[in-house]
């Protein structure tokens, strides 16, 4: 058997690799559909959309996609590489770690992975990945302290796009309009906090599912405000979090093994530049396949 050819994902070769992933990873979702979710709107002009495997005779017989983006984290403009669809044929499988070798030699930017299993997060941890999160808060959407300080929720996009700061103002427009994604402002008058979310159905069960919360400590202190208005919004009455984005455990949070743990590989620190690795608390579910 002739070893595959390993190619950068290109525009040209985005449709084959969409066709490939209909027909190899989930034939309900049309080739159109997998076009218009790997074409993310928040990077005009990425180095590529991951890699691919090819035969002659065969076409593309593995893929593995990578979502790029640019990040302002604490002043900071950061690059990751996000890890997101992995398929190959099972003749060609044993050649798939060609594809991700090519990725991890992206040294200057943070890797991240957030829907791997647990067998394949072991795989990335011998390649230098990072726990971020293993296990994922089960809360009740519901507020015990409903007499704190009135609190406004606002929860129109553009209203919220409006009060917000820079970056966060950024984020919103770099993610455009978007039928998964809820944004959620509270304030008290003076401070704010912005969350996105989406809604995800696990077993049957709807869940409200936090990817960012724009201040960690608000977002704790103001929790209860938050859940009540996933639960007006969504119409759910559970909601999943993960711990990173919580200083402390809430009162009524269960934690339970997260099936798809999120897992990170930091990019390479040059000491000479002044270079630190990214707060492992400031990788959230934005710029990923999370939002898709």
């Amino acid at each position: 058997m002739a070893r595959s050819q390993l190619v950068p994902i290109t525009e040209d070769l985005l449709p084959d690799v969409c066709r490939f992933l209909h027909a190899e990873m989930n034939s309900e979702i049309p080739p159109e559909q997998w076009l218009d979710w790997l074409r993310y709107p928040w990077l005009e002009n990425p180095p590529d959309y991951g890699f691919a495997l090819i035969q002659p005779d065969e076409g593309v017989v593995g893929v593995m996609v990578a979502f790029y983006s640019e990040q302002t984290i604490n002043g900071v403009t950061e690059r990751f590489c996000n890890l997101a669809h992995y398929c190959a044929t099972p003749k060609y499988r044993p050649e798939s770690i060609r594809m991700l070798r090519a990725l991890l030699a992206r040294k200057d930017m943070t890797l991240t992975a957030f829907s791997s299993t647990r067998r394949s997060v072991a795989i990335g941890k011998a390649t230098g990945f990072r726990t971020l999160d293993d296990r994922v808060y089960i809360i009740p959407n519901v507020d015990l302290n409903p007499a704190r300080k009135r609190l406004q929720v606002i929860t129109d996009r553009d209203e919220i796009a409006a009060r917000v700061d820079d970056r966060n103002r950024q984020i919103i427009r770099d993610h455009g309009p978007s039928p998964i994604l809820k944004y959620t402002l509270i304030t008290d008058g003076s401070d704010w906090c912005l969350s996105v979310h989406k809604v995800e159905a696990r077993k049957g069960v709807r869940f409200s599912v936090v990817l960012y919360p724009s201040d960690r400590t608000l977002f704790r202190q103001w929790l209860g405000a938050f859940l009540a208005a996933y639960r007006a919004t969504d119409g759910t009455w559970l909601t999943l979090c993960q711990p990173r984005f919580l200083p402390t455990r809430p009162f009524l949070a269960i934690p339970v093994a997260e099936p798809r743990p999120h897992i990170c590989r930091p990019k390479r620190i040059d000491p000479e530049r002044g270079d630190a690795p990214v707060d492992p608390a400031e990788i959230t579910g934005l710029y990923s396949e999370l939002v898709r």
